[in-house]
């Protein structure tokens, strides 16, 4: 479920189809929702291995967040469809509302994944299709 669709099921946790368990639940959404501060998105992907996109939140109390590579150092950041170090973007970089966000992230996520895919095709490191390694 997203998070637009719980954020309306919330607000009509009166709805007599809301059970209690259901607005227990809506609320505790809320407030981890309040707490968060980075969500970490992994890729899609058949290489193997790990990797992730991070949506990191601008400060709490506010509904600011950029869509990043998660790196340590030389964070970068996913801007006008492309990446781009955060140092030079700046507080720019959290444009998105977290709905958008986490849309966002999960394309770049299929993105990032199809790249690492047909890295790993072209080197030879992945079996064809459906069949063993050569």
């Amino acid at each position: 479920m997203r998070f637009s669709a719980l954020r309306r099921a919330l607000a009509r946790e009166s709805n007599p189809t809301c059970t209690p368990d259901c607005v227990q639940v809506l609320k505790k959404y809320t407030q981890l929702r309040r707490l968060a501060t980075e969500l970490h998105i992994p890729l899609p992907n058949k290489a193997g291995g790990y990797g992730e996109i991070v949506i990191q939140r601008w400060t709490l109390g506010t509904d600011r967040w950029a869509v990043t590579d998660g790196a340590a150092q030389s964070r970068r950041v996913w801007v006008d469809n492309d990446w781009q170090q955060l140092s030079r973007v700046g507080s720019a970089a959290f444009m998105y509302g977290l709905d958008d966000a986490m849309t966002v992230a999960y394309q770049v996520a299929g993105y990032q994944a199809a790249a690492i895919e047909a890295q790993a095709n072209a080197l030879g490191d992945l079996p064809p299709e459906g069949g063993p390694r050569g």
